[in-house]
């Protein structure tokens, strides 16, 4: 667990112990249920959480697959912290598919935008399923 002591907001991988309250978490804000394989890293504040990066393993990289901070706590930089603290414990480069308007913030993280030809097979096949509801995607990768 990260704490800082200037922070009431504490930075966890999820695992066996509070995996059903980050199941719980989904179904309340009705996200995806993370399988039993992705790895879900948590942003807590007084044990609750408040929210959720989810990783799933594509050959030797991750693909950050979802993440969402509770409304009333974005804007605290919370996804950055997040994102930053699940990739130092991946420690294996990262794909993600975003929205034009997540530009900045895949910056701020040292990403690099990438064309769907330079993805492996599985995830391009993904990008190109996920482009037929969201033609603006971007692919962004952290080496």
């Amino acid at each position: 667990m990260n704490q800082s002591q200037h922070t009431p907001y504490q930075f966890k991988q999820a695992d066996s112990d509070n995996w059903g309250l980050v199941k719980r978490f989904h179904k309340q804000t009705k996200l995806r249920t993370p399988q039993q394989n992705d790895r879900v890293f948590l942003v807590l504040k007084a044990e609750s959480i408040i929210g959720v990066a989810r990783f799933v393993k594509q050959h030797q990289a991750w693909w950050l697959r979802g993440l969402y901070i509770q409304p009333d706590y974005r804007q605290k930089h919370l996804a950055t912290g997040l994102i930053k603290f699940a990739l130092n414990s991946l420690a294996a480069p990262c794909y993600a598919f975003a929205q034009p308007g997540l530009t900045p913030f895949y910056q701020t993280l040292n990403f690099q935008p990438k064309q769907h030809t330079e993805l492996p097979t599985e995830l391009a096949e993904l990008f190109e399923l996920y482009q037929t509801s969201k033609p603006q995607l971007q692919i962004w990768y952290k080496a």
